[in-house]
Parts: structure tokens; sequence; C-alpha cells
């Protein structure tokens, strides 16, 4: 009936409580994570992972033209310069500021292992054509993209980059291949 003893006693009911808090809170995050890469996966399986990844992609390039005061255009859900064609998912139109004020650089964004660098560049070819572009910007994520590409690479006009919204250190790739 001692102070220490009650003091013993009410010490070891507050962590027998935070205990089970814990416990609670780690199997919480063990299922939102387990959610988390079921949907994942069966993403990856599906179409839907590249929807994803595109989603991502305009949060990123959005953000950097916003900075930089450009303007990014949406343009993969509609035709372009050739008749029934959607190539180019998005365009970035330089802004004043900028010393090619007015340019327009169309983006092409793929999440799919088919694509070889060759296939790139006439993808992004092509999306210039469609988009009346002077500049193109390829995006693999690291996950598709094919082995031994560097993460960023230019080939004349067009430059080929390796970005993942899930890699933060990946973002410097992104931003030094809009400034090319």
């Amino acid at each position: 009936d001692s102070a220490l003893a009650r003091m013993r006693d009410e010490l070891t009911e507050l962590l027998k409580a935070q205990a089970k808090a814990s416990s609670d809170f780690q199997s919480e995050v063990k299922a939102t994570l387990s959610a988390l890469q079921s949907r994942r996966e069966a993403e990856a399986r599906s179409t839907t992972h590249g929807v994803t990844f595109e989603a991502a992609l305009r949060d990123a390039l959005q953000e950097q033209a916003a900075r930089c005061h450009d303007v990014l255009e949406e343009t993969g859900s509609t035709t372009g310069l050739v008749a029934r064609s959607k190539v180019g998912d998005f365009v970035i139109r330089l802004g004043a500021d900028c010393k090619a004020a007015g340019a327009r650089i169309v983006v092409e964004a793929k999440e799919s292992e088919s694509y070889s660098v060759r296939n790139a560049l006439d993808e992004i070819e092509a999306a210039r054509k469609n988009r009346g572009c002077e500049i193109g910007l390829f995006v693999w994520p690291r996950r598709s993209a094919p082995a031994g590409v560097p993460p960023l690479e230019r080939h004349g006009c067009d430059v080929l980059v390796v970005w993942d919204s899930d890699a933060p250190e990946t973002d410097a790739y992104l931003h030094a291949a809009v400034s090319l």
C-alpha cells in the first residue's frame, strides 16, 4: 500500500495501455500497406498503371512549369495535327521568362517494358509531328525502362529520361530533362 507501490502499478498500467495502442497501430499500418501493395500489384497487371504514372508525371511537370512560368497542357486525349493520332501526352509551352519563349515541348510517358530506345525515339518523333513541337521528351518509370539505359540522355531534339514518382532522387533527372 505504499506510495511507491501505487506509482509502480500506475506506470505498469500505462505501459500496458501504451503497448496495446502501439500494437493496434502496427496492425492498422500493416493492413493499410498490404492493401496498398495489393492495389499496386493489381494496377501493374492491368492497364491502369499507365494512367497512374501519367497522373504523377502531370503533377511533377505542372509543379515545374508553374515555377518557370511555363504552361502545361494535357493533350493525350485529343487528336493533334495528324489525323486520328493522339500521340503526345503533354505539351509544355515555354513562358516569356525563357530565352526560347513560346517554344513547345511534347512529353510522351510510357510505362511499358516493350519500348526500346529506338521505339522511344520513333514515338517521340511522331509526337513532335503530331503536336507541332520542336522538342520531344520521352519519360519511362524505372521499372519499365530498358536495361542499361542512362537516366538522362539527349538525342538531337529529343530527350529520354527515367523518372519515378516513388523515387524522389529521380526528380533531378526530370527537371534536367525539361531544362535541356
